[in-house]
């Protein structure tokens, strides 16, 4: 009984000998669980303070960006309202040069049209011009020739009152004032070819009578020359 009671006390000494080392052994190992604990704890901790720096900047990046798209928007509204505003100019712009090549067109023509009444006008007063220096020439012609048969008439008168030597002034007058071919009509009848003044009541052409006055003076003696025996 006494050998088995110390067996049994031996038996227990030694697993309390045994369960001693176990203790200690296992307490190296919960520290080195715990420091492993607490590193992951760590790295997780930093982990998850450098995905919420990551978030910040992603975020304040994404706002960035939004405001840049919000900027970017706002020009291309502008530019499209821009382009309209353009297009609606360019449109203004091409009826102007329309209009302006049709007025130079009219213009043109109006330019033909005035350089041609402009020639008509002209035109029309050249011949204006002429119809007046014609009629002028012709009106002081006719007054020469007026004079001219008015001084054959006073020429005729005097002839029937023998004044002839009154007859032969007036003669050389009329031929140095040059109104002796003016007497001359062309066309003129002649009722009779004889040099005669009057014959049977009827005239011969002014020119004609002139040249009879002169004539019959040529056999007329003048007031001193004495008359031939």
């Amino acid at each position: 009984m006494k050998l088995e009671k110390r067996a049994a006390d031996t038996n227990d000494a030694a697993q309390v000998s045994h369960q001693k080392p176990e203790k200690k052994e296992r307490t190296p190992i919960l520290i080195y669980i715990l420091i492993l604990f607490i590193a992951a704890f760590f790295l997780m901790a930093l982990s998850f303070l450098s995905h919420q720096r990551s978030n910040e900047q992603v975020l304040g990046q994404l706002s960035s960006t939004a405001n840049t798209l919000e900027s970017l928007q706002t020009a291309l509204e502008e530019n499209t309202r821009l382009g309209k505003e353009n297009d609606s100019q360019q449109k203004q712009i091409d009826d102007l040069q329309a209009q302006l090549a049709k007025l130079e067109m009219q213009l043109q023509t109006t330019a033909g049209e005035k350089d041609s009444l402009e020639k008509q006008l002209q035109s029309a007063k050249d011949q204006l011009q002429a119809a007046i220096d014609s009629h002028a020439a012709d009106a002081a012609y006719r007054q020469k020739q007026l004079d001219a048969m008015t001084n054959l008439y006073l020429l005729q008168n005097a002839f029937q009152a023998k004044e002839y030597d009154r007859c032969r002034e007036m003669i050389a007058k009329m031929e140095e004032y040059g109104q002796v071919e003016l007497l001359i009509i062309p066309g003129a009848a002649l009722d009779n070819p004889s040099p005669g003044i009057i014959i049977n009541g009827m005239y011969n052409s002014p020119h004609l009578i002139f040249e009879s006055i002169k004539r019959t003076l040529e056999g007329i003696p003048t007031e001193n020359t004495p008359a031939a025996n």
